[in-house]
């Protein structure tokens, strides 16, 4: 089945957090397994339309982001991760597990990485599999 991203924006709505800023132990040299460092997470899913239009002005009508900012926490909380692109993908996995997600993309920066970059970063989007 081709993939179709049109279709996905028209049926849709974009729910994200940005900026999200934690400290975590990430990173695959001695002194990255030794401390913390600072990352900056964006986050986007994609809730179907259908299920996310409020009739009632309601919370447990739309996509909690909420459960975004948990899932990041509880992503990145209390153990080392070796590549950033690992991090991605468990967000991403638990993040398309809650009901009326059908896709998400999710960008995470290392900002202390390299003294002449902004910043290093990560980015995935991915589908539900129901979806694609």
């Amino acid at each position: 089945m081709k993939f179709d991203f049109h279709e996905l924006m028209l049926t849709c709505r974009r729910v994200s957090i940005q900026g999200l800023r934690l400290d975590a132990f990430v990173g695959v040299f001695d002194e990255e397994k030794e401390r913390s460092q600072p990352i900056i997470i964006d986050i986007a899913a994609y809730a179907d339309l259908a299920q996310t239009t409020p009739q009632r002005d309601a919370l447990d009508e739309v996509f909690d982001y909420n459960q975004l900012r948990n899932i990041a926490h509880k992503t990145v909380d209390g153990r080392h991760i070796h590549l950033l692109e690992t991090l991605t993908d468990q967000m991403a996995a638990q993040i398309l597990q809650l009901p009326s997600i059908r896709a998400v993309h999710i960008i995470i920066r290392k900002p202390t990485t390299f003294a002449d970059c902004e910043a290093v970063c990560v980015e995935l989007f991915k589908m539900n599999s129901e979806s694609a």
